[in-house]
């Protein structure tokens, strides 16, 4: 069996808490899970240590078949909050080719799968007709389906 990602005995937390202890879970490829719980319960803990943004105090983490950093690239995440100064002269079309962050190098000029692959999404998504409103002209809205537009451009295995 193929898996999508596995914790081993992973104990973590944030700012000296504790908040998830001897954790085993494993999520075969092609699966669905879901996280419910109360705040604090660590649900957002669980997805920072599959992107690598956290490391645990105990146990191991392997996404995609290796780690969780390495396979950060292969992996589509929407935050629930984005801390983005929407008076940025970007539009919604340079945030969804923001999901190519890294593989276009500084200064670069998306290619034109990558310019493709974007308005695809964002055509999937319903948002293709506002791709040259500014961020600041955006509802919320229409900003969170530009993220989503955003995870899903470089086609994530997870």
């Amino acid at each position: 069996m193929s898996l999508a990602f596995r914790f081993q005995n992973v104990s973590a937390g944030y700012r000296g808490r504790l908040v998830l202890r001897g954790v085993d879970l494993e999520l075969p490829r092609g699966g669905i899970l879901g996280l419910i719980g109360p705040n604090g319960a660590g649900k957002s803990t669980v997805l920072r240590l599959l992107l690598g943004l956290l490391q645990p105090k105990d146990g191991t983490i392997e996404v995609l078949g290796t780690s969780a950093r390495l396979a950060r690239p292969k992996l589509g995440y929407v935050p629930q909050t984005l801390t983005l100064d929407r008076d940025l002269p970007g539009t919604l079309h340079d945030l969804v080719l923001s999901g190519f962050l890294g593989l276009i190098p500084p200064g670069g000029v998306p290619s034109r799968e990558e310019t493709h692959r974007a308005s695809h999404w964002m055509e999937r998504l319903g948002i293709v007709d506002l791709s040259r409103r500014k961020l600041s002209e955006l509802s919320g809205g229409q900003l969170q389906l530009g993220l989503v537009a955003r995870a899903l451009v470089r086609e994530p295995d997870l």
